[in-house]
């Protein structure tokens, strides 16, 4: 899973196969589905357009992930995102000191 220190980007994982790309982000269960072999930069999320290819990758990316034993991340309760300097202190987890 990936989470990177940025505004507005959540912790994700993604697979890849036959020239699709499924993403999938853990805080809100969304899942995307992309087309690379027409849109590089994953700009149309086709999910909705293709349930069955959704379906076939996300099942084989949570396969993927319990045979690693990846790590998920897990909501913190306490979590005050007002608090969270490195959310706001610039790209790529440059913090600001308090």
């Amino acid at each position: 899973p990936h989470y990177r220190d940025m505004k507005g980007v959540r912790p994700q994982a993604a697979i890849r196969s036959d020239g699709f790309k499924l993403r999938k982000e853990f805080e809100t269960g969304r899942l995307m589905l992309f087309d690379l072999n027409k849109d590089i930069g994953e700009s149309a999320d086709l999910s909705s357009q293709n349930p069955e290819i959704t379906k076939r990758l996300h099942k084989a990316l949570e396969e993927y992930l319990s045979a690693v034993e990846a790590k998920r991340p897990v909501t913190d309760p306490a979590y005050d995102p007002a608090k969270d300097l490195g959310r706001t202190g610039g790209r790529f987890g440059r913090r600001r000191k308090p």
